[in-house]
């Protein structure tokens, strides 16, 4: 594939060659302006167009090669008019050129001979190509001057600045004019060049009418036969052109105009060519040119910094909104709060769970006034104002982890919030501008805009639970070292008695007997106290399996597995129901409170329970009542506590987890339960609520022929441990 390419382009002289034929057409177009008394031109675009040569090489070699082929070429064209003249000219250009490379460089602080990227995007820039431009012109001039002698053999005053205003202005209009195209195409990267700097409607119209006004006015200021002192009316459709359209249109504009004055200006028309002087009329056009050229993009480039600026804050601006949003989206989704405070003690910043964690709404103002809300540590002390968290780091202080105890000053509810805080330095003034915030901002309850002064960033993360269940762990080992080592010791301790007497071989049998009975009472003891472990575990972690219940079944199985008869203890329910609930779970449930009925009763008495039931909404309440020691009024929350026992059942033995089980297997149905005094403060009445299987008919509980009433002799002395109704029942109540 190479074969096909261009020897040329292989070389690298392709595009130094097409700059070099550009480069002569345009002497040739410039030569067409020069004035026969001066032999000066009107307009030179050739100085622009070898400034952009030579600002087009990127390394050392191109720009080597463009200067000496600028040389060269314009030598070679002017060798007509003598080698002198040729010698001069070739420095000439050469010089002015290389003197516009070097200023820019100097001025945009890159490398002379690298590479500049020329570009036009900024009015700074054009002030930068202004001052090449004429510093250029200048270094030309010392070598033009000459040359123009060389050329038309006169040599006057007028001759060293009239070169220096008609190159400085012939590179100044062509480099910016393409220096703006380039600027415009890069912008756009491929797509159309936009008519201006922000889209807008009917520009493509609006730039026709610009065009023709601009030509009336030329008509009018070029045209007239009396010449009027109108051309300042031209500055009003350049000012039109650089406030409303790009810099590239700006500069085309200028140049198309400039060029139509150059050549009515040739023709003899115009306010230009009543001027006498050829090099006055010269220099007068061209700063003319100059002028309304700087004008047009001055505006223009003014308009699109501002329009650039523009485009630039609104994209901050949308960035830091989706930002925000984002962060916002972030602190809305925590579970643990977050709000600041500021040197006021104010609330400016809550998240919803800061809202609902530390009574603070989702706007940042408090729910409650401070002062009333109740805060102490986890181990019972106030904690004083001055003492929490983000009071301490508003002084500056790094706050840990602390728990604190919040007391909601409505329920009463207590919460155990873990806090820490950190200082955020954040000096602000306070502007308030929502009136409502104005008529709040005095009241230090209110959240508005951030005191004076450092902040405090606090998180808060309820652990009210995992408290809890430390306590319940700590607990939990507590009964498991107690509960667990008495029977393991009268284990131990009984089997050496045992032991002691068979190797007396003179013992009584009976003494034995009793020493093994023991023995038996405390494994079985041990036994109770792991079982009502797993049956706690699994009834908060086993999985649901759902399914239709007839409570009537159920109670009439649970009452049967008990034995309850051996106690001769009275059971009835009827018409109970039907749930959908777990048929584990539900007979352990109703195992505990029909064990713990029959169990805790005083001596002498009769256990007597009544279960009853009514459908309440879309589920069914139960009431388990009891003739028993009942529950002292300060005891029923605890009851439901794990390895929690009341005063009153100190006598007997149990674990302190069997209301815990129910409890646990209620809730894990959605329902609820709780412990009232009995009928005419008899014993204790149980409420629990199950998920309904269907419509179920409820009749008032009464003794009917399917009630379970078992009554047998009472025993008025305690069976001992080990013995009783429920030793041996696989669903033996726990308590």
């Amino acid at each position: 594939m190479t074969a096909d390419v261009c020897p040329l382009r292989r070389t690298g002289w392709a595009v130094p060659l097409g700059w070099a034929a550009l480069y002569v057409a345009v002497i040739a177009l410039g030569r067409l302006a020069v004035l026969p008394e001066t032999g000066l031109a009107l307009f030179w675009p050739a100085a622009g167009v070898a400034a952009l040569w030579l600002l087009r090489g990127t390394t050392r070699r191109e720009v080597l090669l463009d200067g000496a082929l600028l040389a060269a070429v314009t030598g070679l064209y002017f060798a007509p008019a003598g080698p002198l003249a040729a010698v001069l000219l070739a420095g000439a250009n050469l010089a002015q050129a290389a003197a516009v490379r070097l200023v820019l460089a100097r001025a945009t602080r890159r490398p002379v001979l690298g590479d500049l990227g020329p570009s036009l995007g900024r009015p700074r820039d054009l002030l930068r190509l202004a001052t090449a431009a004429g510093a250029a012109a200048v270094v030309g001039s010392l070598l033009g001057t000459p040359a123009s002698w060389a050329l038309t053999g006169d040599l006057t005053w007028s001759t060293a600045p009239a070169w220096v205003v008609r190159n400085a202005c012939g590179t100044y209009v062509v480099a910016a004019t393409v220096l703006a195209l380039r600027e415009a195409r890069r912008e756009r990267r491929g797509e159309s060049l936009a008519l201006t700097a922000e889209p807008r409607r009917r520009a493509g119209a609006e730039l026709a009418l610009a065009v023709l006004a601009t030509a009336a006015l030329g008509g009018l200021v070029f045209g007239a036969d009396a010449q009027l002192p109108v051309t300042y009316l031209v500055l009003a459709t350049s000012a039109w052109i650089g406030n409303r359209f790009a810099p590239w249109v700006g500069a085309l504009h200028s140049l198309g105009f400039g060029t139509a004055a150059v050549v009515v200006t040739l023709l003899g028309w115009g306010p230009f060519a009543v001027l006498t002087d050829p090099t006055t009329r010269a220099v007068a056009l061209q700063v003319f040119v100059a002028v309304t050229t700087s004008l047009v993009l001055l505006l223009a480039l003014g308009v699109g910094e501002r329009a650039a600026l523009t485009h630039r804050l609104r994209r901050s601006e949308s960035r830091a909104t989706s930002r925000a949003a984002l962060l916002d989206a972030v602190t809305e989704a925590m579970s643990d709060g977050l709000c600041v405070s500021d040197s006021r003690g104010r609330v400016v910043l809550a998240n919803s769970a800061a809202a609902e964690l530390g009574g603070a709404d989702a706007s940042g103002r408090h729910v409650h006034d401070p002062a009333d809300v109740e805060h102490s540590r986890i181990d019972g002390r106030p904690a004083l104002p001055d003492g929490l968290p983000h009071a301490r780091a508003l002084r500056g202080e790094s706050v840990a982890p602390t728990d604190v105890v919040r007391v909601d000053p409505d329920t009463g509810a207590e919460r155990v919030l873990s806090v820490s805080a950190v200082p955020l330095d954040h000096d602000t003034v306070v502007e308030v501008t929502d009136p409502q915030d104005a008529a709040g901002a005095a009241d230090p309850t209110s959240a508005t805009d951030p005191a004076p002064g450092p902040l405090a960033v606090v998180l808060l993360r309820d652990v009210t639970r995992e408290r809890a269940d430390s306590r319940v762990l700590a607990s939990f080992a507590g009964v498991v070292a107690h509960d667990l080592k008495n029977p393991l010791t009268a284990v131990l301790s009984w089997s050496e008695v045992a032991r002691d007497a068979l190797e007396d071989g003179g013992g009584d049998p009976a003494a034995a007997c009793a020493h093994l009975d023991r023995l038996d009472g405390a494994a079985r003891r041990m036994e109770r106290l792991i079982d009502d472990l797993l049956a706690y575990t699994l009834a908060g972690s086993a999985e649901l399996h759902r399914t239709g219940l007839d409570l009537d079944e159920v109670l009439a199985d649970v009452v049967r597995d008990l034995g309850v008869g051996d106690r001769g203890a009275v059971v009835e329910h009827r018409d109970l129901g039907r749930v959908r609930a777990d048929e584990l779970l539900t007979r352990q449930l109703f195992a505990n409170l029909v064990g713990n009925a029959v169990k805790y009763v005083a001596p002498g008495v009769r256990p007597h329970v009544q279960i009853t039931s009514r459908v309440v909404d879309d589920r069914l309440e139960v009431r388990v009542t009891d003739n028993g020691l009942g529950i002292e009024r300060a005891d029923r929350a605890r009851v439901f506590e794990s390895f929690f026992r009341s005063a009153a059942t100190g006598g007997y033995p149990g674990t302190g987890l069997g209301l815990a089980i129910c409890q646990r297997a209620v809730a894990r149905h959605g329902g609820r339960i709780s412990a009232l005094e009995g009928p005419g403060g008899v014993g204790t009445t149980f409420v629990l609520t199950l998920p309904l299987d269907g419509p179920t008919g409820v009749v008032g509980a009464a003794p009917a022929a399917d009630t379970v009433a078992i009554a047998a002799a009472l025993p008025l002395e305690d069976p001992g441990e080990g013995a009783g109704p429920f030793a041996s029942s696989p669903l033996g109540p726990s308590d």
